[in-house]
């Protein structure tokens, strides 16, 4: 092990054992002291997040018909302030606990009573916590693109890009109060134990230390094509096309709103969980229009084409990625969250999503200062079926063995909206 890993993993032990030094010395706002966890008495408080950006663009030749533009930046983004939260509340101290009981359990309390008292002789639960890492840190990403633009005709414009984004100091929650008991699965993801003490335990006097740390990092690349028509002969068009590919060693699924990810599969390494951010499609095409014809004349031709006005938006995306997760806890860490062996994170694909909106308009006059817009609005107007998620656990053995082969086609459990359809009127004066 290189020394400036081993010393790291020291002072993540001496942190979680109940070393102050260090934190005393980095945290610098006071939360909620609990003396057997000084992970969740005090805060860092982050105040070097400076972001310097810088942009140009450029005519390449002396019409102004050709454009390049560029510009790279830092930007940060605040943590989430849940992390805060669970840090003060599953810190451990008597003033607050979890635990969970089943209807004839000793001193389960009868329906609709509760656990606010405990009754006498309820022995508590060795309790799991949450802390924020001491020297947790604001993640960031240095943001950088490249276009050339280039005009076509007096309403007519394509573009070419490349987009990059470098990020550092990504959010992680991770079990630092695991010992692993020298046995491993096939791929080497160590095995710990679900017994508690001192030789299974970090500190022995808790059972999970979940420590949120800011060492993830994560890349996204991407090609962009775009079209662009201004609105001449009553038509409008724009057209965009991206070729991504994003991948980083954060899972944060908890703290996430719509992730099929999962926590970290090995604690002890988080370049393991190296794969496919959750929210990654590699295709993505959008295509949105408007249409609005104008006829000269008064007849009624001109009368029946004129004061309509159709929008589409049509969108093609590749398939969100999920992780593909086995039945069993395989390394015996208290979470079902463990892939089977030689499946990378979210190596899934759901199938690709296809939806056109639709929006028609007739405007009438009522004079010479008001008029009325009736209109009627189209969500996936041909109905289309998007799969949004999928029963993904599969079978396995105790080492993680597959005991079939993958489903070509994992069963769907829900869906994205299907066609929604509703009426309007405004009147404008």
């Amino acid at each position: 092990m290189p020394l400036q890993l081993r010393r790291r993993e020291a002072r993540r032990v001496s942190e979680i054992r109940g070393g102050r030094k260090a934190h005393r010395a980095r945290a610098d706002r006071s939360a909620r002291p609990f003396a057997d966890n000084p992970l969740s008495s005090a805060f860092k408080v982050d105040k070097n997040n400076l972001a310097p950006r810088v942009g140009i663009s450029w005519s390449l030749d002396s019409e102004a018909r050709t454009v390049l533009r560029a510009s790279s930046g830092i930007m940060y983004n605040p943590p989430l302030l849940n992390f805060y939260e669970d840090g003060i509340q599953t810190n451990g101290s008597p003033r607050s606990f979890t635990v969970s009981v089943n209807p004839t359990s000793a001193g389960a309390p009868a329906f609709p009573g509760s656990l606010a008292n405990l009754p006498s002789g309820f022995v508590l639960p060795r309790q799991s916590i949450t802390g924020v890492q001491t020297d947790f840190s604001s993640e960031y990403a240095i943001v950088s693109n490249v276009q050339v633009e280039r005009q076509l005709g007096a309403d007519l414009s394509v573009a070419l890009g490349y987009v990059s984004s470098l990020g550092r100091n990504l959010p992680e929650v991770v079990d630092r109060n695991l010992v692993p008991t020298g046995q491993a699965l096939p791929d080497g993801r160590p095995i710990y134990s679900t017994a508690v003490n001192a030789q299974t335990r970090v500190n022995p006097v808790f059972d999970h230390v979940n420590v949120i740390e800011s060492g993830g990092r994560g890349t996204y690349n991407a090609l962009t094509i775009a079209v662009s028509k201004r609105m001449s002969h009553g038509v409008q068009l724009q057209a965009n096309y991206t070729l991504a590919n994003a991948e980083d060693n954060a899972p944060l699924a908890a703290y996430v709103v719509g992730s099929a990810d999962d926590r970290l599969s090995d604690p002890g390494s988080v370049d393991r969980d190296l794969g496919k951010t959750p929210f990654y499609q590699k295709h993505t095409f959008v295509l949105s229009s408007v249409l609005a014809p104008k006829v000269a004349g008064e007849g009624l031709g001109a009368a029946l084409a004129n004061n309509n006005q159709l929008g589409l938006i049509v969108q093609w995306n590749s398939g969100l990625p999920f992780n593909i997760r086995s039945n069993r806890d395989l390394n015996q860490d208290a979470l079902q969250n463990d892939r089977p062996n030689g499946i990378a994170r979210n190596s899934g694909r759901l199938g690709r999503v296809l939806n056109v909106d639709a929006r028609y308009s007739r405007f009438v006059a009522l004079g010479k200062r008001v008029r009325t817009e009736l209109f009627v609005e189209a969500k996936n107007l041909f109905n289309a079926q998007n799969v949004a998620s999928v029963n993904r656990v599969v079978q396995v053995d105790p080492l993680g063995n597959l005991l079939g082969p993958l489903p070509a086609e994992f069963p769907g459990t829900g869906g994205y909206q299907q066609r929604r359809i509703q009426l309007g009127a405004k009147v404008v004066f």
